[in-house]
Formats: C-alpha cells, structure tokens, sequence
C-alpha cells in the first residue's frame, strides 16, 4: 500500500498514539477482557463516548488521518495495561508478577546482556530504575491470544465512529519482551518469535475489521538504543528483524513502525539520547516489510532530522517516511518552527511520501491538556495545508 492511495492527500497530519483523556472518563482497564469489562454497562457507554470525543476533536483540528487515542490504555504509567504492558498484560499463558523474576528478560536474551546493559546509558538509569513500579510477566507456556482480543474490539469500535481513515497503534511485541522472563520449557528465541506470531493473528484480525493503517511501536523492544553503541550482532539484527516482519506477515494495512529517542522532559536537548538520531538504524528498518517509519524531529528543533532522513534516502526510499514536527509536551515551539522542519523534510522526501506527526503521542507524559493537544494538532494540520500548496 501506498500512503497516498490510503489517505487521499499528500502531506498528511496524524498524531502519534496516546491523546489525553476527557476528564470524566476514569476507567482502567488493566488485564481484564473487553467481555469483563463491559459487564459494567456503565464502562461501555463511558468508552465510546471517550472515543467520539477523542475522534470529534481530531476531526475539528483537521487531522487526515485520526486516532482511538489509545484510550484503551491504563492512564497511570505503572499500570498493569500502560503503553508498555498494553499487549503483554493480555497474551495467553503469562502471568503477572510484582517484581521483577529472576532470569534475564526476554528481548536481553536476544541481543545479549551487555547490550542490554548499556541502553541504559542512554536514558541516565539503571535497569531496576527504568522498570521501577512496573509490573512483570513469566511466560509459562507458548504464548497465545488470551484476552488480546480487545485490541480488535477497541479498533471495530472506533472503526463504527468515524468515517475517516483511522490509525490502530499499539507497543510490538517486540515491547513485550522487554517486561517478561521465559520460564517455559521452550527456548527464549522460540518463545520470542511465538510471542510475534500471536500478535500477527490480532492485527490481521484489526485489518480485516477494516483498519488500513496499524502503527506498531518499538518494533525491536528497546534495541533500537542499541545502535548507539553498535554492540548487537548480526544474528542479534536477524532474529530482530525476522521476528517484526512475521508479527506483520499478511497484515492488510498500511503498517508504520514509531521509534523513541528520548524524552525532552527528562534530557536536556544537549544530552543523550537527544544528540543521537536514528540514523544508524535505517539498514534494519530497510529490511522490516512496513510501509511508514515515523521520525522524531520536533524535540530536538529538526537538528538531526536530514542525517536522518539521508539515511531513509539512502536504505529505503520506497518506504513513506512520518516526521515530527510537533512537539507532545509543553514546549513552546511556534508555526514557524513546525514550518521549518516540513521544509526541511520536503529536500528529500517527495511530497506524495511525506506524512507528518507529533514526536509521540500527546499525553505521555500527563503534562498536556485537551485544549493543549488541540493546538498542538492545529499546528500541525496549518503546516500540512502550508507545505501542500507551496509544493
């Protein structure tokens, strides 16, 4: 598929993931079932009018291609179903734990531990910092669909709301090694590639409901950081690589992949991570059978978005490219800076191949506001319609 035959236009605005949430909507789903949770009659009437809200101001703002908002996901970051846990608190013979089990976490078994150990250089913390008040899963047998269903149920629902093209994202499988352990009699490399073939069966299931784009986040878990350091092997990038495109085998849809590379609430913009790109990746992403990969720019005012994109030049220009041009917090970018980075991103990329978007999704981090993704979004979709009439 080809962006510009999914959306209709050239240049499309979008967001990236979570949107924060209407202040009355208060449910957590946690690691119950879409069937257990719409016991409460309640739940289900309070959802779906989450939902068209969320669909109504991305409408209003502009957006070309709309979003759920990720309301599915449990707004409090350590709980059982956040962005990270979102999938793996579903899949079928897991279990919950408190803390961390012994043994090494799934994705450290694939790129080994002193990989494993140095992403952490990156974001400043240890690793029992960076999973602090997170919960873990054992994998205690092969992995199978469980309650990840409502990932399907949440994408028919918003499906039926709009009319527009609609963007399903969610964290790869991928995401969900990095919070679990093996305990299972097979190997962590079998288990790490059943864990990507039950996602498989979830999104080919989204797409044949109807959704034409699917957003997966971190589609190598954490190893992305990795290149900083250039230490995973090449078996490492294989299994990686090979493990992703069975996830998105077959899958009906226009399929984007979303990377981070830091959280300017956290790092200064002079810091790591934000003194990297993710330049180095692009040989692996060249190899993933996506369609779009979303770059962060915004954060950093576009001071690495053309190593970057000469990069997506370089190893994968049939691929249509997403760049950040908003920022998803607080910061006080203007229209002039969100014009600067498409401009920037139009020298390599032709129009028909562009989309643009916020770094990551609007309430990550719980700073901004409804009113405040809005303008975010209008910022956005203004510096679309500039760059489609200039170019």
């Amino acid at each position: 598929m080809k962006l510009k035959d999914v959306v209709g236009v050239t240049i499309p605005a979008t967001q990236v993931g979570r949107y924060p949430r209407p202040d009355w909507y208060n449910y957590e789903i946690g690691d119950r079932g879409w069937v257990d949770m719409c016991v409460d009659p309640h739940f289900l009437e309070a959802y779906t009018d989450g939902v068209r809200t969320i669909l109504m101001d991305h409408q209003a703002a502009g957006l070309d291609i709309v979003t759920d908002g990720c309301l599915r996901y449990d707004a409090k970051g350590n709980g059982d179903a956040a962005w990270d846990g979102n999938g793996v608190a579903y899949v079928g013979g897991t279990k919950k734990t408190q803390y961390k089990p012994e043994g090494r976490s799934l994705i450290a078994s694939i790129i080994g531990d002193e990989p494993a150990k140095d992403i952490f250089k990156v974001t400043g913390m240890s690793e029992l910092s960076f999973f602090r008040n997170r919960h873990w899963w054992t994998i205690e047998e092969e992995p199978s669909e469980g309650k990840l269903g409502i990932w399907v149920d949440t994408a028919k629902l918003a499906l039926e709301n709009t009319e527009m093209p609609l963007k399903f994202s969610g964290p790869s499988a991928g995401v969900a090694a990095m919070h679990s352990v093996n305990k299972s009699a097979k190997s962590d490399r079998d288990i790490y590639f059943a864990l990507h073939r039950t996602y498989n069966k979830i999104l080919r299931e989204i797409a044949n409901a109807g959704c034409k784009i699917i957003q997966m986040d971190f589609p190598f878990g954490y190893s992305h950081w990795a290149t900083i350091y250039g230490k995973l092997s090449k078996d490492s990038w294989r299994d990686l690589v090979d493990a992703f495109n069975e996830e998105i085998s077959g899958v009906n849809a226009h399929i984007w992949v979303h990377f981070c590379f830091g959280v300017p609430i956290t790092y200064s913009p002079e810091s790591a991570p934000l003194t990297y790109s993710i330049a180095e990746l692009y040989p692996y992403i060249a190899e993933c059978k996506m369609d779009c990969v979303q770059s962060e720019a915004a954060a950093t005012g576009g001071k690495f978005v053309e190593r970057e994109l000469s990069a997506w030049k370089d190893y994968c220009p049939e691929k249509d490219i997403a760049v950040g041009a908003v920022t998803p917090y607080n910061s006080l970018e203007t229209s002039e800076d969100a014009d600067r980075i498409v401009e920037k991103a139009l020298r390599y990329v032709p129009p028909e191949k562009l989309a643009l978007s916020s770094d990551e999704g609007l309430s990550g981090t719980g700073y901004l506001t409804r009113s405040g993704a809005m303008n975010k979004m209008i910022m956005l979709v203004n510096a679309a319609r500039k760059a489609r009439k200039d170019h």
